[in-house]
């Protein structure tokens, strides 16, 4: 969860994107981020401090692809105002650049067309009303 959840402030659309944001770094690190975190202030500082520490998790490849960096930091980023504004901007502004990346070094697969897809049905889904 965000820091801002961790801290039981307001949850914001923001909130999930940094939880995205999270498992996308453990799936491209193969690695479980927060595995060393042991109370709610040992997480919430690795949280604060894992964008200035992305080198210590990416390969040493990905962290050389800017693109890939800037996403990851920005959806990750401690202050929500900094993170993208929705899953659609995060696809926009974030994964489409990348993609288009992917494509123009020919490094494109079926992926990219899956994760739109996903982002689209995020995009659209609402909390289930409380009773």
């Amino acid at each position: 969860m965000a820091p801002e959840v961790l801290d039981e402030r307001e949850w914001l659309p923001q909130s999930d994107l940094a939880s995205l944001g999270y498992v996308l770094i453990e799936l491209l690190s193969g690695r479980r981020v927060f595995a060393n975190c042991l109370t709610k202030h040992d997480l919430m500082e690795a949280k604060c401090k894992l964008p200035s520490q992305l080198g210590e998790y990416l390969p040493p490849d990905l962290m050389r692809d800017k693109v890939l960096v800037a996403f990851c930091k920005r959806l990750i980023s401690p202050d929500p105002q900094r993170r993208f504004a929705s899953a659609l901007d995060a696809d926009l502004e974030g994964a489409a650049p990348y993609t288009r990346q992917l494509i123009k070094g020919d490094l494109a697969s079926e992926f990219p067309n899956d994760i739109r897809i996903w982002m689209e049905a995020f995009d659209d889904y609402t909390e289930p009303a409380a009773e």
